[in-house]
């Protein structure tokens, strides 16, 4: 966002705030192991930024990387590192480190910091990022209170010491365990690991070759139920054509966000109760090379995943006793560590977030009826009161109210580049941001 704004208005005064050390890197990309892929190709990483990943990975890292390679997430982190240091070393960006703990609208607004200092701003774009993992549903706190359980695992030294042979209980079976699961491994971990969750879904892994066409455009309107039972035939009709399903997903995708825009909100609670968790394992995928280690994983039994959810459980003598309740009766579980693998933090309603909080609990922003991020018109965040706040946007995560499938780099792409040109064209846009954006960005992973 920064990058562009710049690019966009040269003669603006761009400033960024937060407490890391380095900007640019994020989480997902800045506590990666070289064991972590990107889940998409480098051809869909593609930010619309000089140089591009791939022209950067080829100047750096070699001249045999094409973009269909799935690169290694730590790398696109470099990338992002090195655009946002040259542009700081420039004088492009003000780089200020502290946390925002407030903001105070008026005639310019003004971003809070955590030590006191005030940070006056035409315009503030919240750029924050998924929240922190939550804590997990229906473990009870004599666990998640013990020196056993790591609430976030991407925490600095959250894994430091663990002993190499200890078992360990990783808690979901999405793309956080397996990033975890990998890590431990490359870490040298010889314990048995066993991953725990509802459904005991894992995430599918891509596949390449043939193509389908859109098919959802058409649908917007349908209910969640409706749309499952479509994509379903959609996918029964690929693999009778030799095509395989994850083409029809990808096909899918560009109208996912006008979709779930469509739904009321008794349907947005359904697919969230009932259909998400299938969703999610077949639209977030794995790249090839991790879909073959977590396939080694299982066939050699050092992992091991279950449906199951949590009976009694106790900490006595730095192991943590655990009943899983499983379909065919009771397993007792010992084990060193438990380890929260549900993934970012998913209710903006509660988070103890300072700045979200503030803005939350002062109504300077309406979190949505779900929690899942704050209420917002064309980027511009809702007020309580309803009205919108034209010195306070917001994209990414915190969007995700409004479009549901705003975590990836082409549906946030699309949304920055939307921003940014409201931000600084002479006239105002019309029409509004909408979902119907989304349906050009085109099909792919």
């Amino acid at each position: 966002m920064a990058l562009k704004l710049r690019a966009a208005a040269p003669a603006a005064r761009i400033t960024v705030i937060g407490r890391q050390r380095r900007i640019g890197r994020g989480l997902a990309y800045g506590a990666a192991d070289g064991g972590h892929m990107l889940n998409v190709p480098i051809s869909r990483m593609d930010v619309g930024l000089e140089p591009s990943f791939h022209d950067w990975l080829r100047t750096w890292h070699g001249p045999d990387w094409s973009v269909d390679d799935f690169a290694p997430r730590s790398l696109f982190g470099d990338y992002m590192g090195f655009l946002a240091d040259r542009a700081v070393d420039a004088g492009e960006i003000t780089r200020i480190r502290g946390e925002a703990v407030g903001f105070k609208a008026g005639s310019t607004g003004s971003v809070i910091l955590e030590d006191g200092r005030s940070v006056a701003a035409d315009v503030t774009v919240l750029a924050l990022g998924n929240l922190p993992p939550d804590l997990p549903g229906g473990l009870p706190q004599s666990i998640t209170q013990s020196a056993a359980f790591v609430c976030d695992p991407w925490a600095p030294g959250a894994l430091d010491d663990l002993p190499y042979a200890a078992p360990v209980m990783l808690v979901g079976s999405g793309l956080t365990m397996i990033d975890i699961a990998l890590r431990l491994v490359a870490r040298g971990h010889q314990g048995k690991m066993i991953a725990v969750s509802r459904r005991g879904l894992l995430p599918r892994g891509h596949q390449t070759g043939g193509e389908w066409p859109p098919f959802l455009h058409d649908h917007v309107g349908s209910g969640p139920l409706r749309i499952a039972r479509l994509i379903r035939d959609q996918v029964r009709q690929a693999t009778a054509a030799g095509v395989a399903w994850q083409r029809v997903f990808d096909a899918a995708r560009p109208a996912v966000p006008a979709v779930w825009s469509a739904w009321t909100l008794a349907e947005r609670r359904q697919f969230l109760r009932r259909l998400r968790p299938w969703w999610d394992v077949h639209r977030h995928r794995t790249a090839p090379a991790v879909t073959a280690a977590m396939q080694s994983l299982l066939a050699e039994g050092r992992l091991e995943v279950t449906a199951a959810r949590f009976g009694a459980a106790r900490f006595v003598e730095a192991t943590a006793h655990i009943e899983l309740l499983c379909t065919d009766g009771a397993k007792a579980v010992e084990v060193a560590r438990v380890i929260n693998c549900t993934g970012p933090g998913g209710r903006f309603d509660r988070t103890a977030n300072p700045l979200i909080a503030h803005l939350r609990d002062s109504g300077q922003a309406q979190i949505d009826p779900l929690g899942l991020g704050f209420e917002t018109r064309s980027g511009a965040v809702v007020m309580a009161s309803g009205e919108v706040c034209d010195r306070l946007y917001a994209v990414g995560p915190l969007t995700k109210a409004a479009w549901w499938e705003i975590t990836a780099a082409p549906e946030i792409t699309i949304q920055i580049d939307d921003l940014v040109q409201r931000l600084t064209s002479a006239t105002p846009l019309t029409p509004s941001l909408s979902a119907s954006i989304f349906m050009d960005m085109g099909a792919g992973i």
